[in-house]
């Protein structure tokens, strides 16, 4: 094998990083930038597209994956209602609520006390 060869190999394997972030990428809505990163990162580009959490989120009902912003779910036509980050005021511990569940009190899974949850959004 001489350096012709041994650079046309790990050209192809750059190129194949590329793809499988690309596949990796695009199941998470960032397909193209996928291939970006695992062409030019190689095998670390895999890493970080396995590792990356993309703009997509599970829908509720389907568990399909769905683009995070989306109003409808397109597989199961329901309406996908937008998650909201919050903290428990008393042990601070993390969580998420639905957006109906804004208006209402809820108890800390850790602390069992129970708090508004629009006062505890983060």
């Amino acid at each position: 094998m001489n350096t012709d060869d041994i650079l046309f190999l790990g050209l192809i394997f750059w190129v194949l990083c590329g793809f499988v972030s690309a596949m990796i990428g695009g199941r998470k809505g960032m397909g193209s930038s996928g291939f970006v990163v695992g062409f030019l990162l190689g095998p670390f580009g895999i890493i970080i597209a396995l590792l990356s959490k993309g703009d997509r989120k599970s829908c509720l009902y389907c568990r399909e994956w769905i683009h995070k912003d989306a109003r409808v779910c397109p597989h199961c036509q329901r309406e996908a209602e937008p998650m909201f980050d919050l903290r428990c005021p008393a042990c601070g511990e993390p969580g998420q609520v639905r957006e109906s569940v804004l208006t209402e009190h809820i108890e800390c899974p850790k602390c069992k006390r129970t708090f508004s949850a629009a006062s505890a959004r983060i």
